[in-house]
């Protein structure tokens, strides 16, 4: 498994999500990044993610 730095971005009135996840690939990290961020209360419509190998 890799670790993965990904942030979620949701807008300018949304302030942005950042975690540290580990995953197989990118893929699964968006994926992860992307439900820990809607148990954290992120609803908002995602503008973009970017995702980087720690």
């Amino acid at each position: 498994m890799k670790q993965f730095t990904v942030c979620i971005n949701y807008g300018r009135k949304c302030p942005a999500f950042e975690a540290i996840v580990s995953a197989h690939n990118e893929h699964d990290a968006k994926h992860q990044a992307q439900i820990l961020a809607r148990m954290s209360g992120f609803d908002a419509p995602v503008k973009k993610i970017t995702v980087q190998e720690c």
